[in-house]
């Protein structure tokens, strides 16, 4: 399969939910963490409760975060 052909007819929707994750990413930034924390519901869009040891806001999944930062 081309690969050109996947996107074919596709490039609006492609752009617009490109648009709407960099927006989520960098409303959820915050100047005070040195990490972006996208640990939410996507069903709700509500924060996962701060006492929750595996997705609260004091988690930092390593293995993750080193592909999203953006080297000093």
């Amino acid at each position: 399969m081309n690969p050109e052909s996947l996107f074919s007819g596709h490039s609006e929707v492609y752009i617009s939910i490109n648009r709407t994750v960099m927006s989520l990413l960098s409303n959820r930034f915050h100047t005070f963490n040195p990490w972006i924390d996208m640990k939410y519901d996507i069903i709700t869009g509500e924060d996962f409760p701060g006492n929750d040891e595996l997705r609260g806001k004091d988690s930092v999944y390593s293995w993750i975060q080193r592909q999203v930062e953006i080297p000093p």
